[in-house]
């Protein structure tokens, strides 16, 4: 009986401590498995939507003659105004962006609400909509990481001459990285649109695990002429370290958890062999 006792409580603390490694990458893999439905339902979609796509450049056209006068943070909240209704995708969902360099891909949402951000990455208010164009600067904003998605967690990763893709309801727009900086939360400029430009600049928290600071990557549309980006940003230091950190101590926690389960099965079977002789 005392044996029987023994190892339903080892199975039990077997079990828990495995769900306990398992369950942040289980997380990861069903929220990642979630994002790609979202982004497979969207490429199935094939109509034209011109009457959204109008709207888009006239919104483009008008936030940038009003130099962007509703932009009133780095990190600017703002519903999504346009009706995407006809898209039949999910809430706000515009497209979605793919970095190679970051190994991701994640629905883009017009909206930078909570609720969007938890679910990908989001379009700032009062940037340009993500469908390029003269005069334009789309900013896309994501987490540094969530239980559920790796986001924009290795935003570092990205160097110059990585390729940026945005894909919206009517093409794939190809953006190259050109410069990468650190600004404050309230440095407006710093992601405002440059005259003559078509760019797409990306946004995250920084450093990694805090959010002090933003990591920002300028990118330009491919096969523009090159438009030099004047912001020089604040010092910062790189996040590379702490997240290597992090990925050592989940690869220790998982080897202590091996190495205790082999030493209380090498001491079961010692025992056996011991009671048997």
């Amino acid at each position: 009986m005392k044996k029987v006792l023994r190892l339903f409580i080892f199975f039990i603390i077997f079990i828990a401590g495995f769900l306990m490694l398992v369950y942040p990458s289980m997380q990861q893999i069903l929220g990642q498995h979630e994002m790609d439905q979202q982004i497979n339902e969207f490429r199935s979609s094939n109509k034209d939507y011109p009457t959204l796509y109008y709207q888009m450049q006239g919104y483009n056209q008008r936030i940038f003659n009003e130099n962007q006068t509703g932009l009133k943070d780095a990190w600017s909240y703002q519903e999504n105004e346009f009706d995407f209704s006809e898209l039949n995708t999910d809430k706000d969902m515009i497209g979605y962006i793919s970095i190679d360099a970051m190994s991701i891909s994640l629905p883009l949402y017009v909206g930078a609400t909570e609720a969007n951000m938890n679910k990908g990455a989001v379009v700032l208010g009062q940037t340009s909509m993500p469908i390029g164009g003269n005069n334009t600067n789309c900013v896309i904003a994501a987490h540094r990481g969530t239980y559920t998605s790796a986001m924009f967690r290795d935003i570092e990763n990205l160097q110059l001459g990585d390729t940026i893709q945005v894909t919206n309801p009517w093409e794939t727009l190809e953006y190259e990285v050109v410069k990468c900086i650190a600004i404050s939360p309230d440095d407006i400029d710093a992601i405002k649109i440059i005259p003559g430009s078509d760019m797409v600049t990306l946004m995250s928290c920084h450093p990694y695990p805090n959010n002090y600071q933003r990591y920002v990557v300028y990118a330009q549309r491919k096969g523009t002429q090159a438009i030099e980006i004047p912001y020089t940003g604040e010092n910062y230091e790189s996040s590379q370290d702490k997240l290597k950190w992090d990925r050592l101590i989940q690869l220790a926690g998982v080897a202590f958890f091996i190495v205790v389960v082999l030493i209380i099965l090498v001491s079961i079977v010692i025992r056996r062999i011991r009671n048997v002789k």
